[in-house]
């Protein structure tokens, strides 16, 4: 499908719209870092609406709206609407609304649910800014989750970096029994540290926010994702050692529900509502550079 390749110094970002939008390079050019998990070969078009997300392609960066699990829809006047996996925005064509050589703007209206988002990407020097607007397209509020999905590659030795007052997460890799582990801790911060063949899947409790997370390879490679939690207040981490994905990756997922299942999301009052004519935005930065165990990426 066609592609859309925004270049800076440092730093090259590859776009398929016609996929979901889906960023298929994140580049650092400076250290010859491909951070993405990239397509096992040329994507052809959109994938079939509700197809189950391992099915299709375990590969790049996808946005998740309005749910990541499937389940029914909570909002009023709608008690048997089905929400499909992982969402519907991946298996969609997302039209491009103006691009030049460093800035993407797709926009993508939603089937399930009337809703529009609009993303611009922008690369500057080692970084690039994800902006984001969401529009109620009907005549009612609307209940929605986002969560952005990255597949990230993981050398070996890859750790995952938080801020130092994370101390804890959620195990929730079996949903029905979620558990408080430490973090960082055996099994948490570094793919290769699970059994092949397996994944598990953390979140940091509501009352515990981080606005950055890095990944960083043993010679100090270093990519840095942050947000303002005013916008985005939860985090999700997915860690897969072989379990879906082709290489061993973890997904950074900031999100602005609690957790993966929209109508779980609602019950507890951890989601985001969205109302006609009231608009609701937010951003995410990637950074490249390099980074020593006690502070970000340099130049972040």
């Amino acid at each position: 499908m066609d592609t859309v390749v925004l270049t800076a110094a440092g730093i090259r970002v590859t776009c398929v719209p016609g996929r979901g939008g889906k960023l298929t390079s994140i580049n650092d050019l400076d250290r010859d870092r491909e951070w993405l998990v990239p397509p096992g070969g040329p994507l052809d078009g959109p994938v079939p609406p509700g197809l189950p997300f391992t099915d299709g392609d375990m590969c790049g960066w996808d946005e998740m709206v309005p749910t990541i699990i499937p389940c029914r829809y909570p909002g009023p006047g709608q008690p048997d609407l089905q929400l499909p996996d992982h969402g519907e925005l991946w298996t969609l064509p997302w039209p491009v609304t103006q691009r030049d050589d460093r800035s993407l703007t797709l926009a993508v209206v939603g089937r399930v649910l009337p809703y529009r988002l609009e993303r611009q990407a922008t690369v500057t020097p080692s970084s690039l800014l994800l902006d984001y607007r969401l529009d109620a397209a009907g005549d009612e509020p609307l209940q929605l989750l986002w969560a952005a999905h990255p597949q990230f590659r993981c050398r070996s030795g890859t750790r995952i970096v938080m801020p130092a007052h994370v101390r804890a997460a959620l195990d929730v890799t079996d949903p029905r029994r979620p558990q408080r582990i430490a973090w960082p801790g055996q099994g948490t911060d570094q793919v290769d540290k699970l059994p092949r063949g397996t994944g598990r899947k953390l979140v940091l409790d509501p009352g515990t926010q981080a606005s950055w997370v890095s990944l960083v390879d043993p010679d100090g490679t270093a990519l840095r994702l942050s947000w303002d939690c005013a916008q985005v207040p939860y985090l999700g981490l997915w860690l897969d050692h072989l379990r879906f994905s082709p290489t061993p990756c973890v997904v950074l997922e900031p999100t602005t529900g609690f957790y993966d299942d929209l109508a779980l999301a609602s019950a507890s009052g951890r989601v985001m509502s969205l109302r006609p004519g009231q608009p609701i935005r937010w951003s995410l930065r990637v950074s490249l550079g390099t980074r020593s165990a006690a502070g970000p990426p340099a130049g972040s």
